[in-house]
């Protein structure tokens, strides 16, 4: 295909963009055509070497924010009429419970992240303790050294949970951008499939 015949297929897959976004996009693919018509390859050659326009859309929609992603898909859409609403009214034995489960989901993790926060505040609780224990009731060297030990392992145990929680919200995080990229591959696909 053409330089034309590329940028132009380029042009109609990022028809949800605004139109100087589109520019500045086909001016970063016309270039990297020139460049490869500069080493002396052909037209044809130069635009083969490309990746497809689709594929090339598919990735700079996927570096856009949800949100948008989303607003403009929806923007597009006709709007609702009575068979739609009453299709969405007739499903909802099937959607309501799956969407049930998410919200259900997504207060564990919540709740199960508060807990972890309330653990690391409950070990430094027990670690201050056993220091005003090991420095206010200093009788013998025994019971020093082990209230002094027991708040050392007190802080172990708060260090291990402090460690435990920030990889689980590493995960958590990880988790959290691989459904928002599903999500924008499924709705720029969706948005492909309706064109």
């Amino acid at each position: 295909m053409t330089k034309k015949e590329y940028l132009e297929r380029l042009r109609r897959c990022l028809i949800d963009l605004p139109p100087e976004e589109v520019d500045v996009h086909l001016a970063y693919y016309s270039e990297m055509i020139d460049d490869r018509l500069e080493d002396a390859l052909l037209e044809e050659e130069a635009t083969a070497a490309m990746e497809e326009p689709e594929k090339a859309a598919e990735k700079i929609l996927q570096e856009l924010p949800l949100q948008r992603l989303v607003r403009r898909h929806m923007e597009r859409r006709k709007k609702w009429g009575w068979k739609e609403i009453l299709l969405v009214i007739l499903l909802a034995p099937l959607w309501l419970p799956v969407f049930s489960v998410v919200l259900g989901m997504i207060g564990g993790l919540f709740g199960l992240l508060i807990g972890v926060i309330a653990m690391i505040v409950g070990v430094g609780a027990v670690a201050t303790a056993f220091l005003y224990t090991a420095i206010t009731n200093t009788t013998t060297p025994t019971h020093l050294i082990l209230s002094i030990g027991s708040a050392i392992m007190s802080v172990g145990v708060g260090l291990l949970l402090l460690a435990l929680f920030f990889r689980f919200t590493n995960v958590l995080r990880d988790l959290f951008q691989r459904i928002v990229g599903w999500l924008k591959k499924y709705i720029i696909r969706r948005r492909e499939y309706n064109e």
